[in-house]
């Protein structure tokens, strides 16, 4: 049975497409819909809750399609529209010519020192293992290389091109490819358990996350000693877990793994602040490990404190990614099974 979502379609333009502040788009849905594009703006109520205004309305018309012809100038960069109307919201993501306004340069605790950085200004350095790169494009293990979800990563996602810079951003896809759903994933560690990790940092990075129903988006980190050697206990840190059906709330979490099994996990989900939706703002996430303690933030406010993993007292290293599922169901056949998650930088300081 298709989704409320699914009964409404992209017509055009296509996901990503890059054009004017001014956009026109037109969406297919059963006639006499009644349409709204709405879009964030940097201002706030006088509750001061972010403002969502609607910038397009339209009605389909006998044919079926609705023209949504974008009133107010988007900001430069990339954007997404929430199309409301007869179900789920049909997201709209498209590329306004122009820079992307910056954000803040880092909400790190004073005193700390800046040890990675990247800025996505040049040329993406990606591979299957990441012995030759910078990135791995997937989950590093003891045994080689592993995905998780309902998109695939490593050789396939790299065969699909679903990892881009450009414009000074990073730019994740998940999309539908011959051999089945792909998705996107930079990991800081290879094969074998080289390239970066550090012991009780500050991860943060910027992003603007993927919505649509089934998307995941995660900002997340592993230890290293579990790359070296099968079996060997491991801890996970999430900075933010995205589950695309609801742009309001997103969690943080740990997880112990002990003999091969999850045996401590420990999962705080909330609604964003102040009216925040992660797929219409950008947004600085962090996760700082202690020795006793995670601290969780989002633009610098503390979202989750989370006893630190017992196995997280060795280094980690930081994954960037763009699945599909994580329990909830997929359906993103509304803008031609492709959403797009966008990232500004990522920081580590100790």
């Amino acid at each position: 049975m298709p989704t409320q979502a699914s009964q409404r379609r992209l017509v055009c333009p296509a996901p990503g497409t890059s054009g004017g502040a001014r956009p026109t788009v037109v969406v297919a849905a059963p006639p006499g819909t009644e349409l709204t594009a709405t879009s964030s703006t940097a201002a706030t109520t006088a509750a001061g809750e972010r403002e969502e205004p609607v910038v397009a309305t339209a009605t389909s018309d006998a044919s079926g399609r609705a023209v949504l012809e974008v009133q107010q100038p988007l900001p430069a960069g990339p954007v997404n529209l929430r199309v409301d109307g007869a179900g789920d919201p049909l997201w709209v993501q498209l590329v306004v010519a122009g820079s992307t306004a910056p954000g803040p340069a880092s909400f790190a605790p004073p005193g700390l020192s800046l040890v990675y950085e990247d800025d996505f200004d040049a040329p993406l350095s990606l591979s299957e293992t990441g012995r030759d790169s910078r990135y791995t494009a997937q989950r590093p293990t003891a045994k080689g290389g592993e995905g998780y979800g309902e998109a695939a990563f490593g050789e396939e996602a790299l065969q699909a091109d679903t990892a881009q810079t450009g414009d000074g951003l990073l730019h994740l896809r998940t999309e539908d490819a011959a051999g089945g759903a792909v998705g996107a994933m930079l990991s800081s560690a290879t094969y074998g358990g080289a390239g970066f990790s550090a012991q009780y940092a500050y991860f943060e990075t910027r992003a603007l996350g993927a919505p649509g129903l089934g998307t995941w988006p995660a900002f997340w980190m592993l230890t290293t000693p579990a790359l070296a050697e099968e079996g060997r206990d491991n801890a996970e840190v999430d900075a933010f877990e995205m589950y695309g059906h609801d742009t309001t709330g997103l969690c943080n979490s740990t997880h112990d793994y002990r003999g091969g099994q999850n045996a401590d996990k420990q999962i705080d989900c909330n609604p964003m602040a102040s009216g925040d939706d992660w797929a219409m703002q950008w947004h600085t996430y962090g996760a700082r490990v202690l020795p006793d303690v995670v601290v969780f933030t989002t633009d610098g406010v503390e979202t989750a404190r989370i006893p630190r993993p017992e196995a997280g007292d060795e280094p980690f290293f930081f994954m960037l990614t763009l699945a599909r599922g994580g329990g909830w169901p997929v359906d993103l056949s509304g803008t031609g099974d492709v959403a797009d998650m966008y990232v500004d930088w990522v920081r580590v300081y100790t």
